[in-house]
């Protein structure tokens, strides 16, 4: 079965029929056996209904020229997919989906019946092999607050294919003056890894990355708990580690210097 669309159709929102995809893909996931349903998300229109139908979402936001073929390529296999959400993607009849940058209240609580979980979390992506992230450490777990933060992490590819991890460093501040997100990310990388491969990475945080806009209006690094988080998206548990900030608050005026990373094996 294939579906065509006209390329008014993918600029012009109001020339597609939602309840007849919407039927569509209800018949294709009731009659398929052994297949995956994939749907495309390029553009503005996004079905929220028939997403969670769909085994797997292909997100191609710059579909151009050579958009069919790289999406084809994905499809057959000639490329493994690497890419991570740089959003969230929210559920159908999710109240007020936002940013990953939320603190408690803005989760699933007791507090509220209302449900924000989104449909995928932001740094989410999935390819055709799997990846292990362990071994997270730290060189230090006391870092002045305007120090440096080194921390390693081992990741192997669980597959038989070649792929790419994305390692995702997430911070949690528990105990700041002024209420923080639960994660925030201070560090990303993307590894290659052929089968079976196990690689070793340093990275250096500035501890600057951990700043926040404190009571007074100022951008601070304060001394306290930070909780580092080595995961596959921002909703992964992951890995953790603990370190302590020592030293007095420390105003911060520029932005914090890019983490670098290093491998070490």
């Amino acid at each position: 079965m294939s579906i065509e669309t006209s390329q008014s159709a993918a600029v012009d929102e109001e020339v597609v029929d939602d309840d007849a995809v919407d039927r569509l893909i209800a018949e294709m996931t009731l009659a398929q056996k052994t297949a995956q349903l994939v749907g495309l998300w390029a553009g503005a229109r996004r079905d929220d209904n028939a997403a969670p139908m769909q085994d797997q979402l292909i997100a191609d936001g710059m579909h151009v020229d050579e958009g069919g073929p790289a999406i084809a390529d994905a499809l057959l296999g000639v490329t493994s997919p690497s890419g991570r959400l740089p959003v969230q993607m929210p559920r159908p009849g999710t109240p007020q989906p936002g940013s990953y940058l939320a603190p408690k209240l803005g989760s699933l609580t007791g507090v509220s019946s209302a449900d924000p979980t989104p449909w995928h979390p932001f740094g989410h992506g999935l390819g055709y092999t799997t990846f292990v992230r362990d071994g997270l450490s730290v060189a230090e777990t006391r870092v002045a607050v305007d120090g440096v933060v080194e921390a390693e992490i081992t990741v192997r590819n669980a597959g038989d294919r070649e792929g790419a991890d994305v390692l995702q460093v997430y911070a949690s501040d528990p105990a700041a003056q002024v209420v923080r997100p639960l994660r925030q990310l201070v560090a990303f990388h993307k590894v290659l890894l052929a089968p079976a491969e196990a690689q070793t990475w340093r990275v250096r945080i500035p501890a600057a990355a951990f700043a926040f806009t404190g009571v007074a209006g100022h951008r601070i690094v304060e001394p306290g708990r930070i909780v580092l988080r080595v995961a596959a998206d921002s909703a992964d548990e992951g890995q953790t580690i603990e370190i302590d900030l020592i030293g007095d608050v420390q105003r911060v005026d520029a932005i914090a210097d890019e983490p670098v990373w290093e491998r070490r094996g």
